[in-house]
């Protein structure tokens, strides 16, 4: 990468940061399912804390690690689409994976 793309990707990396874009490492992507599970655990945190605090109770093990095991089996039996459209289900608990209502007009 020469100088000038250099300082491009730089402020496009700034641009995206101040609009709320977090930037992560490479590693933090989970390839088999193309999610960064830290971001989509961070976001259910966010969006959904009723589910998983209910989840909490039910589950005294590894939350995360049975979230995000769920989702890979929900990936690789209804794909991603359904996964996106309908959520998914842990341990009887739906769990949206996006809101897409703020993008409608």
């Amino acid at each position: 990468m020469n100088l000038q793309e250099a300082h491009f990707v730089d402020h496009i990396l700034s641009k995206l940061e101040a609009g709320g874009y977090v930037k992560r490492k490479p590693s933090d992507l989970d390839l088999k399912i193309a999610i960064d599970s830290g971001i989509f655990l961070k976001f259910l945190k966010i969006s959904q804390p009723d589910s998983l605090e209910i989840l909490k109770k039910n589950n005294s093990s590894d939350l995360e690690y049975i979230i995000i095991e769920n989702l890979k089996d929900q990936l690789d039996n209804r794909g991603v689409i359904d996964v996106l459209r309908n959520g998914l289900n842990v341990s009887d608990i739906s769990i949206d994976c996006v809101f897409l209502n703020q993008f409608r007009h």
